[in-house]
């Protein structure tokens, strides 16, 4: 099998036809919550964090209603003990958003009840100190804030989480079902995103993207 490439730039992607309109053409400012607890990364988990960054925030880059962003809070409202008791995923991708990604790197948070949407995909990166929260607890919390899917990628091949790539879609309010994995006779782990239109792939224990 030939592992597609790397996705680098949404030339291609349409803007949605359903952008959020504002009062005055700006919406209100988001709740800055204060800075999220920082992370001791083991350098592989790291390296696939960035990847995921990098790699989307480059291919909607020309999406003015997408928002990427990672390693800030995923709060249902702007409460402050809410928001800081509230999961830090390490990266997220919501479109229809009004506010600029920018905002929402800045405030720390992204805030559900102020967007007015929960995200359309979150990726949490395995690693030893809180594996097992990803795919117990987190995968609870994602469910009930609605967010339409959660992947869960392992650089060691399950040893952090319970499996090297995972994914669900949520199909009911609160309610989560897997999505299908396939394992190609390489070895490589694949799964699609109906959210960003894209592949993931575990493929020698690095994350990539494709797109079909």
């Amino acid at each position: 099998m030939t592992t597609p490439k790397t996705a680098t730039v949404a030339n291609t992607v349409a803007a949605p036809s359903n952008g959020a309109v504002v009062a005055g053409g700006k919406p209100p400012p988001i709740t800055d919550a204060p800075d999220p607890p920082r992370k001791l990364r083991v350098p592989r988990q790291f390296d696939n964090w960035i990847r995921a960054y990098v790699i989307l925030g480059n291919y909607y880059r020309a999406r003015p209603d997408a928002a990427v962003a990672g390693g800030c809070y995923l709060s249902d409202d702007d409460d402050h003990d809410n928001i800081i008791g509230s999961p830090i995923p390490d990266c997220l991708v919501a479109f229809g958003i009004a506010h600029p990604k920018r905002e929402i790197v800045v405030a720390n948070a992204y805030i559900i009840s102020e967007l007015g949407k929960p995200p359309d995909f979150v990726l949490d990166v395995g690693w030893y100190a809180n594996g097992r929260r990803d795919y117990t607890v987190k995968r609870n919390i994602y469910a009930k804030q609605q967010v339409s899917e959660y992947w869960r990628f392992d650089h060691s091949g399950g040893l952090f989480h319970d499996a090297a790539l995972a994914g669900d879609r949520l199909v009911a309010p609160g309610v989560y079902e897997p999505i299908p994995i396939e394992q190609t006779s390489g070895g490589i782990y694949r799964g699609y995103s109906a959210a960003l239109g894209l592949e993931l792939h575990w493929c020698a224990g690095r994350l990539r993207f494709g797109n079909p």
